[in-house]
Formats: structure tokens, sequence, C-alpha cells
């Protein structure tokens, strides 16, 4: 009743975050009304996440990978904490359960105009501006969509990673699969990527695992 009272003074991009809302109501993790999948160029290029010491830009496209690894300070003209306060209220989660507030749904949010417009974090829905950290310096950048949400999640395809490789690597490209494994011999010991759940390509979660105890057997 609400939000019928409201419409006639609300933008698009309000109409969009009041009917988020109201998904969450529903206090399920897997539910949600979601815009984030929406036709074209939808999302920025970087995947932004929360860390016990602030908001970071952990993986971004090649074209941004000069924001690798920075601070968020400010999303427009709102410090960084209360604009994820703002996001955290679109997003669902189970009860008992709120580990939604800081993996993917978080991050989907934060790299779209749209959702960020909405919640009256930056004044425009077609960009935003960052305000960002690195090497003791601050930084604006503005930037426009990019991408379509459909492939910002699972994984982001030939986008660059802020997490350094240490020591042996045993994948190439940990980051494109949903879940897979490798031996690492110098270590004596097997390398389980957990990506998503969800089994491998032609694989089934059992054929997988059924893989994974031949060769623990057999090593």
């Amino acid at each position: 009743a609400a939000l019928h009272h409201d419409l006639p003074t609300l933008s698009d991009p309000q109409i969009a975050v009041r009917l988020i809302a109201i998904g969450t109501l529903v206090h399920d993790g897997h539910s949600r009304i979601d815009v984030g999948s929406r036709a074209g160029l939808s999302h920025v290029g970087l995947w932004i996440v929360p860390y016990p010491d602030g908001l970071f830009v952990r993986e971004a496209a090649p074209e941004d990978k000069a924001l690798l690894g920075a601070r968020v300070e400010r999303i427009g003209s709102v410090p960084a904490d209360e604009a994820v306060a703002r996001v955290r209220t679109l997003i669902s989660c189970d009860p008992g359960n709120d580990g939604n507030l800081r993996s993917w749904p978080l991050s989907m949010f934060l790299s779209d105009p749209l959702v960020l417009n909405g919640l009256g974090l930056t004044p425009s829905p077609d960009e935003v501006t960052y305000t960002l950290s690195q090497s003791g310096h601050n930084s604006t950048v503005t930037l426009k969509p990019s991408v379509n949400g459909h492939d910002l999640y699972p994984f982001r395809t030939g986008w660059l990673h802020a997490i350094g490789q240490r020591g042996e690597q045993p994948l190439p490209n940990p980051w494109t699969e949903n879940i897979t494994f490798a031996e690492v011999p110098s270590a004596h010991a097997l390398y389980l990527q957990f990506n998503s759940v969800h089994p491998p390509p032609g694989q089934t979660m059992d054929q997988f695992a059924g893989r994974l105890e031949q060769f623990i057997a057999t090593h």
C-alpha cells in the first residue's frame, strides 16, 4: 500500500529498490526480486568485497585493472560503511544465516548504478563515482556500466584478481571453475578449489566426489 501511494513521486530506480526491499520480507536467502539480470550493460567493471578492515576492489575488468586492491572510501558522497548498510537492506537472508550480507549479493549491488541511485547513494542511474584509496593516495573515479549482470556471477571470466599468488599455484586459473582439485607434489598435498555449489560441466556432484575419492586413494 505504501509503495502504491508513493509511485507517482518515485523515479524508476527508486521503484526498483522498493520492490527489491519487498522481496527481502520472505526471509529466504534464495528468493529475491532480481533487477541485476536486466538486459544490456548494467554493472560497472568492479567486484567490491567487504573485509574486516574495509571495503576493497578484489576483482576488476581489464580496463579497470588500475583500481585492483583499492579501498573504497565513499560511494557517491556517502561513506563506504553507510553505503554498505543501505545496500544490505536489500539483501534477503535465511533466518539465522546472514552470509549473503557479506557475499555475492552485496558485491552485485555495489557495482549496479541503478540500485545505488535508487538508494540515494549516487545522483545518476547511469554511472557510479567511487572515492578510492591506494598506496596512501585518494582518488575519485566515475565509471559507466560495461558488463551485464549475467557476466558477474558466479565467475567474472577474464577479470583480474587482487589476491596475489603465493608459492606454488596448482591451478592456472582457480576462479573459473565451480569446483576442482589438483595435486601439489612439492607439498604432498591435494588442493581443492571450491567456488560454487555446482558440479563441473558434464558431471554430477556424485561423479565429482567419486573422482576425488579415487584420486585420494591412488596418491
